[in-house]
């Protein structure tokens, strides 16, 4: 679909929208997506769910060749590393003309990293064949011109055996691997980038519409450059034909090295590549587990304003699949399970909630929730005997004495697979005893539980002890032991 003016956004009228998706004719602006424009990921109508078209997106990387060839980058380039590679090639003795290739392989491995990282960051200031030899260049080359090591050991064991077939094969495999090993260097500022076969995957992944002709570029340049070392023979012709594909070779090079930053550039955002911005003052990436809950709960607000509530709670349950433990997806979705539900289905759904959240040591985040749903529900206790206790335990700690001893002496005796009731009642006769100003009834308790559960009793009471009593009395408890093992001891 062509636009011939800007659209605006369908959900927010005064925003320019960004992308645009032809099956449900949606537009969308960045605010329908918090953090989309700097974060990698693949827009996906709220629709349909299918990829949407990014606005003035970039163009293919060969689509502009002409101002790829013709760029004042490669043309500067052109004055040096095609006539290297020619006076390279024009070495008539094959020994001499290996030993120089040597070097200039750095050389054009090091430029070749420069020129994508210039492309991909669309950086517009002056490329040099300098800035090789300044100390950030230094540096930077030094831990990024290896990545090509792979490639010409391929080649010199190819070109050791003499077999034209396993030449091709190199050249295959170098230019099928050769593009997502820059890309993988340029990304992660080292060559250790491209040993990671899970970026490589994702690399061809993304970039699979467009890595062909790129690939072909660099087949082409990689072809005439080993064809201008491995011509044998010293007659002028010979010599003409190396020099001839050596400067077409180095000049193929150079148009490849841009366009695999083009291609890098064009896929940044799915790729979580943060170009445009220098390598010294790249922001941090957030961690998945920070952006991605935030995104599934936009998508979920796009939902409810069409006014599909259904496919949102069902969406929301799939993504706490992922992140159980975000708060805003569990706030949200608690928010419409209430809106969708009835009362005794909604205190289900809490109930459930608040066992995951103890059984996982979360009753801080238990406690959160029924505070928030209490006047709702009505004073609502779980059914579970551990998820009250945990739940009581923690209200105590807040404030809700009179709540935490209601659900601490209600618990029954019959359920089997509880096993902290004596400790429970010991609790509720402590909140009685010190909140609530009732010591008789809070002795009388003590009484009954130490006649039913004396061991518990005694354990708990010990414990009890050891958390509350004072500093002083604890140093002078074992300034007494330490007497007293020492007189034992004479």
């Amino acid at each position: 679909m062509t636009h011939t003016s800007t659209p605006r956004c369908r959900h927010h009228r005064q925003q320019p929208a960004l992308w645009h998706c032809p099956a449900c004719s949606l537009d969308l602006c960045k605010d329908c997506r918090p953090y989309a424009e700097q974060l990698p990921i693949e827009i996906h109508c709220p629709l349909c769910q299918s990829a949407v078209q990014e606005l003035h997106a970039t163009p293919p990387p060969l689509a502009r060749w002409k101002e790829l060839a013709t760029t004042p980058l490669v043309r500067r380039s052109l004055l040096w590393l095609p006539g290297l590679a020619a006076i390279a090639a024009a070495v008539p003795a094959p020994g001499a003309r290996w030993a120089l290739a040597v070097p200039l392989f750095v050389l054009f491995s090091a430029w070749t990293v420069l020129l994508a990282r210039h492309a991909a960051e669309q950086r517009t200031g002056p490329l040099k064949l300098g800035s090789l030899f300044e100390i950030e260049g230094l540096e930077y080359g030094l831990q990024t011109f290896w990545f090509a090591l792979p490639f010409a050991a391929l080649f010199a064991l190819a070109a050791a055996t003499g077999s034209l077939a396993l030449n091709i094969v190199a050249l295959a495999i170098t230019a099928a691997l050769a593009p997502a090993a820059l890309m993988a260097t340029v990304m992660s500022d080292h060559a250790s980038g491209m040993l990671q076969p899970q970026r490589i995957r994702q690399l061809l992944v993304h970039t699979r519409r467009d890595y062909l002709p790129v690939a072909l570029l660099g087949l082409s340049a990689t072809g005439l450059l080993a064809f201008a070392l491995q011509l044998p023979g010293t007659s002028p012709w010979k010599i003409a034909g190396s020099v001839v594909a050596g400067l077409a070779g180095g000049w193929l090079l150079t148009a490849w090295g841009r366009a695999v930053g083009e291609l890098l550039y064009r896929h940044r955002r799915m790729l979580d590549y943060p170009a445009g911005v220098d390598s010294l003052d790249r922001p941090r990436r957030p961690n998945e587990r920070v952006y991605r809950p935030a995104l599934m709960v936009s998508d979920a607000q796009i939902m409810l304003v069409e006014g599909r509530k259904k496919a949102a709670r069902r969406y929301l349950g799939e993504c706490l699949t992922r992140f159980p433990d975000d708060l805003e997806l569990n706030r949200q979705f608690d928010e419409l399970v209430r809106e969708s539900s009835s009362r005794p289905e909604y205190r289900n759904h809490l109930e459930r909630r608040l066992r995951r959240l103890v059984g996982r040591g979360q009753s801080a985040g238990a406690a959160d929730i029924w505070e928030r749903n209490n006047a709702y529900l009505g004073n609502w206790t779980p059914k579970s005997s551990e998820t009250r206790y945990r739940l009581a335990l923690e209200l105590d700690q807040r404030g809700e004495h009179a709540v935490a001893f209601r659900m601490l002496i209600g618990l029954s005796p019959k359920n089997a697979g509880f096993n902290h009731l004596a400790e429970a009642w010991l609790e509720a006769a402590r909140i009685l005893d010190q909140h609530l100003g009732d010591p008789d009834k809070a002795a009388d308790l003590r009484h009954f539980v130490g006649e039913n559960y004396p061991e518990r009793a005694r354990k708990w009471l010990k414990k009890w002890q050891a958390y509350h009593q004072p500093r002083s009395s604890r140093r002078t408890r074992a300034g007494n032991a330490g007497a007293r093992a020492g007189a034992g001891a004479g």
